[in-house]
């Protein structure tokens, strides 16, 4: 790059690629050697890490944000495993040491669980009480005239949902 001139993109990025490559030989080096000498793959001790884990949240799937008190609500709504571990891309390992550990301490699970749907619940009313006079308000604002079709669409399907609604 020549003096007071800026990099053009094709030069960052070739930068940014060689970087890279660069980093890529220092993290081969620092990864297990799985090959013996003679070329035959070594299979060495895996490590596993503990599937549920009490953190801040509370239950949760080790490694992920998922807490098992969201598992247990489709638990409850009688849904399979099969279903509870595609919908939260689970293991098949981690999807069996939940169900297993719920089933195993159901009683204090339970316990713990209703705890915090009651506290759910309590955080749901404080914020659809504080957001009640916002949502009034915007609500009773005067409609823009530039979004009259938007608006007759909306007022056609409300209409079409309440009628819905009065069929069933």
């Amino acid at each position: 790059m020549q003096p007071g001139r800026s990099a053009s993109v094709r030069e960052r990025v070739a930068g940014r690629f060689r970087a890279e490559r660069g980093n890529e030989k220092k993290r081969e080096s620092q990864l297990p050697n799985f090959y013996s000498k003679k070329g035959e793959i070594v299979m060495s001790e895996t490590i596993f890490q503990p599937v549920v884990v009490r953190t801040e949240r509370g239950l949760t799937v080790g490694g992920t944000r998922i807490t098992l008190y969201q598992i247990m609500d489709f638990v409850k709504a009688g849904e399979s495993p099969e279903f509870i571990r595609d919908l939260f891309r689970l293991t098949i390992r981690q999807t069996e040491e939940v169900m297993t550990y719920i089933r195993n301490n159901y009683d204090e699970f339970e316990k713990e669980y209703q705890k915090v749907v009651r506290e759910w619940e309590e955080i749901r009313q404080y914020w659809e009480e504080r957001n009640r006079e916002r949502f009034a308000e915007i609500a009773s604002r005067p409609r823009k005239p530039e979004h009259k079709e938007i608006w007759a669409k909306l007022d056609e399907w409300k209409a079409r949902l309440s009628q819905d609604e009065d069929t069933d």
